[in-house]
């Protein structure tokens, strides 16, 4: 039976239509992920933990420089704890934004292949690549809200707290701490979201892909642990299956000269930041493939 027969056809507009095609999966998408009591819950210990990290830094400014970076306040020194604070809330939420990812993603081409949607996504205007980039831009904007939004939040805060005739100059000077953010989010999100997308359309269950997904990431972490036993902290590719440390390493890398010598000291056992790279772009390319093999191969008929 045709797709024709049972009601359906094609787009009127062909292939010409106004607009980004992806842009309709998105918006229905998102919308569908934050519109739950759990992605509420999520935000909730986001921005508990987004709460402390603030109050730390209003309360506690001269430890956290004596502490980590053993300076007084200047106006570098000052730059050096907003990037600390920073660097200490990407810690903090590493074990969050994996679940995240998984559970907003897990379903989203599971379910268009249990109900048998997908043919109905491509027989309109609406390539595979299209059907792609709408689905990986979904927990992406998730992330987007949940940790590019704090990170971001905690720079401003920080600019805030400064004199008034100080906050445009200690903005300028936090413009490297902002690529390293916006870079490091980027990366992440769209590693986190290709783990979720691939185990979806392996899987082709929610419930499967949210376990496999999950799994993903604390088998990568067991296996990063146990290599941690080995000589010298075992091979860097085996520390890298960890993908919530590559995360750590990437932020330190862009960081640069700001990165804190306190964090330099804690992920000495981390994998090299090549390594870091390759096994947070490894998903994406896989989930890339296979997304877009099954959406090549599926039967349209009009």
């Amino acid at each position: 039976m045709t797709l024709y027969a049972r009601g359906y056809r094609t787009h009127e507009q062909g292939l010409d239509g106004k607009g980004p095609r992806w842009l309709p999966i998105l918006s229905e998408g998102y919308r569908d992920a934050v519109k739950g009591k759990a992605f509420r819950r999520f935000t909730l210990l986001f921005t508990i933990i987004l709460v402390f990290h603030c109050l730390w830094l209003y309360f506690s400014p001269e430890q956290i420089l004596r502490a980590f970076t053993g300076r007084a306040s200047d106006g570098g020194a000052d730059s050096l704890l907003t990037a600390t604070v920073t660097f200490f809330f990407v810690r903090s939420i590493s074990f969050l934004v994996p679940l995240l990812a998984v559970f907003v993603a897990s379903g989203l081409i599971a379910e268009d292949l249990r109900t048998r949607a997908l043919p109905l996504y491509l027989v309109r205007a609406i390539t595979p690549l299209d059907y792609l980039i709408g689905k990986m831009l979904i927990p992406v904007a998730t992330l987007a809200w949940s940790v590019l939004g704090p990170l971001l939040f905690l720079v401003l805060f920080d600019a805030l707290l400064q004199p008034s005739d100080e906050m445009l100059p200690f903005l300028g000077r936090q413009l490297p701490l902002l690529g390293a953010i916006l870079g490091t989010w980027a990366l992440m999100a769209l590693s986190y979201s290709s783990v979720a997308l691939l185990v979806s359309t392996l899987t082709g269950r929610r419930i499967p892909a949210l376990i496999l997904g999950a799994a993903v990431f604390v088998g990568g972490g067991i296996i990063s642990g146990i290599s941690h036993a080995m000589p010298d902290g075992g091979p860097s590719g085996l520390r890298a299956l960890a993908l919530t440390a590559d995360v750590r390493v990437v932020f330190e890398h862009m960081l640069g000269d700001r990165a804190v010598e306190f964090a330099r000291d804690q992920t000495r056992a981390l994998p090299s930041p090549l390594w870091a790279y390759a096994m947070l772009l490894l998903p994406i390319g896989l989930a890339s493939f296979v997304v877009l093999r099954r959406a090549s191969t599926v039967e349209v008929t009009s």
